[in-house]
């Protein structure tokens, strides 16, 4: 490192450390001067001084820096406090503190205040004047008087007896009991005749025949019932109503045949006539019905059918996909033809009924279905 260049406190010229060595430069009080520029103490003579030139002493050039000079580290001055551009913010610590420290001030004291505050006097009552009991005198005992009898304890009252309501399997007494499917059966016969008493105009009569129709399948030994019900309520329906609902129960399958086909009035000397006809050369019309048998009884399927003036087909019944009859209904405008087929041997079951207009030489086969019927005795 290079060596570190001082200047006289005098003239302002730079001084070496070689300048101190050779006696040319000194130090007073921690100072450095030059030989002719040091202070000198009594006594002591200064040296001789050099001649003038004429000329102007040369300024002493200013400092520069030297890589081979050591140029001495002198620390910043000393800055203000919030001075210049680069000054460091505050720390706002200190002075959240002390706000909070005097609200808790403010509210020690406010409490102090409430609390030595004495609460308001209560409300002056209205004085009432002092009313003083004063014992009347009790009659002087007579010894010959007998003494009153002892209080009696109160009659308690008669024992309430609770009949129980007359017993209606259509409503179960018990909320929380289960009803059986006798009482539901019931109940469901107990809305239909409430629902036939309440239409008195006749306005519902389709959703009574259903409703029959819905009974009839899970009736069981009660089937019998069911119709006759169902048979009185038809007869206090009009003609073309009634016409309708022996059929409602009945699933008809059949071709139009440019609507030849359908319920008709009459027939012959028969009320309510249905007429079916053959879809095409191989499949038959067909009057479809599921039934409950009961058990100990005679159960029959009973119908009239009859050919067309001009026409013939073969009949087939089959019950459970079983045929149970096949025989050619004819010759032509040959009329009604009675016919009774006997399904006790079904008796406690649930059975499907499939009567059919089976085609034969596809010559006018319509054929001619009246009081078709299933009855239990």
């Amino acid at each position: 490192m290079g060596r570190q260049i001082v200047y006289c406190e005098g003239c302002g010229n730079s001084l070496r450390e070689d300048d101190f060595d050779r006696g040319k430069a000194r130090t007073v009080d921690n100072r450095p001067f030059c030989t002719e520029c040091r202070p000198y103490s009594e006594g002591e003579e200064p040296p001789p001084k050099r001649a003038s030139s004429g000329r102007v002493p040369a300024q002493p050039p200013p400092p520069r820096k030297n890589a081979t000079e050591r140029v001495p580290i002198v620390g910043p001055p000393p800055r203000r406090p919030g001075a210049g551009p680069a000054a460091k913010a505050s720390n706002p610590v200190p002075i959240i503190l002390a706000v909070v420290a005097v609200i808790i001030l403010i509210l020690m004291f406010a409490l102090s205040k409430s609390s030595s505050t004495p609460p308001p006097p209560p409300p002056e009552r209205p004085s009432t004047p002092l009313i003083i009991d004063i014992p009347k005198p009790k009659p002087p005992v007579d010894p010959l008087t007998p003494p009153p009898p002892p209080p009696r304890d109160p009659t308690p009252p008669p024992p309430v007896i609770r009949r129980d309501p007359p017993s209606n399997p259509s409503k179960p007494s018990d909320p929380l009991k289960i009803p059986t499917a006798a009482e539901k059966f019931e109940s469901f016969l107990g809305q239909i005749r409430q629902m036939i008493q309440d239409d008195s105009r006749k306005e519902r009569s389709s959703e009574i025949l259903n409703m029959f129709a819905a009974a009839a399948k899970t009736a069981g030994p009660r089937a019998t019932e069911v119709e006759k019900m169902k048979n009185d309520y038809l007869a206090t329906l009009d003609e073309p109503t009634r016409r309708a609902a022996m059929w409602s129960e009945w699933k008809i399958t059949s071709g139009n045949e440019d609507g030849k086909t359908g319920l008709i009035p009459s027939y012959g000397d028969r009320n309510s006539v249905w007429i079916t006809h053959p879809l095409d050369r191989k499949t038959p019309a067909k009057l479809e019905r599921e039934v409950d048998i009961p058990s100990g009884k005679k159960t029959t399927l009973s119908f009239s059918i009859a050919p067309h003036p001009q026409g013939d087909f073969e009949l087939r019944v089959y019950v459970d996909n079983k045929e149970v009859v096949k025989e050619p209904i004819g010759p032509p405008g040959s009329g009604w033809r009675e016919k009774k087929i006997d399904l006790s041997l079904y008796a406690g079951k649930r059975v499907a009924l499939r009567l059919e207009n089976v085609p034969t030489e596809w010559n006018f086969e319509f054929a001619f279905w009246s009081d078709l019927t299933v009855t239990s005795e």
